[in-house]
Formats: structure tokens, sequence, C-alpha cells
């Protein structure tokens, strides 16, 4: 409650405002937790996925939900996780994104939690941005497996109020089960088939194809292995490609470190050093620009041009670079200042201060 002192000269106009104000997030509040698919939430993580539907949007545990690859840029997750760490109404953000209903404007408390999904509220209705949501199939063994996704959610498994409990939104993009028993088979050739419609990555660090019957049975750094030029074209995305002018497929940036790991050698043991690491991404960037714009990038069949090459190193270039570690008038961390720091602390203090 706002309470108008008598002496207040505060303008009717004001206090109005205020009260409407308070009243909108009363509201928001109210429309959040009465939300139909919030309302789901209990007897979806009841359900087997053998009976979910094509189409549908489905509650799922994190640690129900398998992978379709075996590769992650850890850095990229470290900066989120350092973000979080350092601004918690980020981390429910992008919560609420992933739930498609936008990261504006929400409403959390000390008493949220991830894991409690009715305890803050989105600025919109959940699945109201549908393309948002990411998406899984049900396989054959009755297991839901993610397509699209593995670094927000590995986030979502390895941050301190998250983990396997933490329950997710997902588009059902196919259901390929029977609910009955099944052989070897039909999972050997459901895995042929997500190769086939490039909806999962079967390789290792070192580009050897891995058995589906190897693949890492959950999300997070702890199951997912680091492919650093995965994460160092991340970093690049703005100074030597554009993501937003990029083909929108599969697997995009992997593509791009494949071809990148061809003529740039790097030593992963160096990558806590800050020099070394921004020296690196500056030859990834420099690299993608000095490829002929109609190269094919490894196995994608696109060029280099169509997944987002930048026609040159120009300002945004130079003000992206600079930004990565430190950036604005009071030196907050930048995206890899965030990631060295979370696995580093206090490495980049001097640095920013």
């Amino acid at each position: 409650m706002v309470l108008i002192s008598p002496k207040s000269h505060a303008p009717w106009g004001l206090a109005i405002a205020l009260f409407a104000a308070l009243l909108s997030t009363a509201c928001q509040a109210k429309i959040s937790q009465s939300d139909p698919y919030l309302a789901s939430l209990k007897t979806d993580l009841q359900t087997k996925p053998f009976d979910f539907e094509k189409g549908q949007f489905r509650w799922i545990k994190l640690g129900d939900l398998r992978p379709t690859q075996a590769l992650i840029g850890h850095d990229q997750v470290n900066y989120k996780l350092g973000r979080y760490q350092a601004e918690p109404q980020k981390m429910y953000q992008e919560i609420c994104e992933s739930y498609g209903a936008s990261s504006n404007k929400v409403k959390w408390n000390a008493q949220s939690s991830p894991l409690q999904p009715a305890s803050f509220s989105c600025s919109q209705a959940l699945v109201s941005r549908s393309s948002d949501i990411k998406t899984a199939i049900v396989a054959p063994d009755g297991q839901l497996y993610l397509t699209d996704g593995h670094h927000t959610f590995s986030t979502f498994m390895d941050m301190r109020r998250g983990g396997a409990n933490m329950p997710v939104l997902v588009k059902i993009q196919e259901n390929w089960s029977k609910p009955s028993t099944q052989t070897e088979t039909p999972m050997a050739q459901f895995w042929q088939d997500l190769a086939s419609s490039n909806n999962s990555w079967q390789f290792s660090v070192k580009g050897a194809a891995i058995d589906y019957q190897d693949m890492p049975k959950h999300v997070g750094r702890q199951f997912l292995a680091n492919q650093a030029f995965r994460s160092l074209v991340y970093f690049a995305n703005g100074i030597g490609w554009d993501k937003t002018q990029a083909a929108p497929i599969n697997f995009l940036e992997f593509h791009w470190g494949q071809t990148l790991a061809e003529d740039i050698s790097i030593d992963p043991a160096r990558l806590s050093d800050s020099d070394y690491y921004l020296a690196k991404i500056e030859q990834v960037a420099r690299q993608m620009l000095a490829y002929a714009p109609d190269k094919v990038i490894a196995q994608s069949h696109y060029s280099a041009q169509q997944l987002g090459q930048k026609k040159a190193w120009n300002k945004q270039s130079s003000k992206r670079f600079k930004q990565l570690l430190c950036k604005g008038k009071k030196k907050h961390l930048g995206k890899l200042g965030y990631a060295l720091s979370y696995q580093h602390p206090g490495l980049l203090t001097e640095l920013c201060h």
C-alpha cells in the first residue's frame, strides 16, 4: 500500500498513477497464476511422454530431458551463470522467455523459485510467443529428446536455484514412440532419423562420430562436453558474423566452429587467461571475415554469407570486441567477463574497477 501524507504536495494524478501501477501488478500476478498452462503443470509432470502429441506445449522436469548433442560451449553457459548470480532478475526474465511469455517486466521476490513457476509472474500469458519455446521429440523408448535449447536448459540445470527437478515448457516437435516393449532397432532408426533431419549433433570434441548408445543422458556441463570453438563463435557474434542475418539452421555455431578448427589452433587450458581468450576471439572473427562469401561452412550446405558473415570489421565490431570483458562507464562485466569471473571469482576485479 502507498500512503500519501496529508502534507504531501504530490499531485492527485501521481497518486492515481501509483495506485494504477499497483493494481496492474496485482492483476498481472493473478493472470499469471491462473494461466491454463500453469494449471496443467502437475498433470504434465505425472504424464508419460508417450501421451504427448505433436504440436502440444507440455511441462517436463529438466532431469527427464535427453540431449541430442554431446557438446556445448561451457563458457556460454558460464556467462549466463555469472550473469544470473549478479542479476537474479535476468534469470527470471530468461525463464519467462523460455515459457514463451516475454522477458519484459517480470515480477519476482525473495520467495520466488525457478522450481515453482507460480511463485513469479511473466508479463504475458505462457506460450504467447510460441517461437521462443524449445522443441523436443518423443522417441520409441518413451523418453523426450531435446532438439533445441541445450545451452539454455544446461544453464537452468547448473544454476544454483535450478537443477533436475526444475519444470520447463517444451513444444512437442514429433512423437515417434510406440507404447510397447521396444528392441534396439527402433532406437537405432530413431537416431538415424534425427541425424537425417538435422536434429542431432553426434560428434565428439575432435569431430569423431558417436554411437547413439554412447550419447549423454542429461543436459548440463557435467554431462555435455566442452567444445571451445562453440563458445568462441558465440563471443564473436556481432564482430565477425551476425546471427540475426544468418539462416536459422540447427547447430549453426557448431558448423562455424568445425570450419574454423581447420584453420585456427587453440589451447583450451589457456582460455582462463583473458588476454589469450580475447586474442583467440579476434582471430576467430577475422578468420570468419577472411573466408570467401560463397565458401560452404562445414556440412551445413550454406555459405559463409548465408550464415551471417559480416562484410568487414567495422565500428560495431570494434565496439562489441571492446565490451567483451568490461563495458560501460561503470565498467560492468561483459559476456566474456562474466564467463571468466564465474569460473575464477575475482579474476577481473582489477580490470573492470
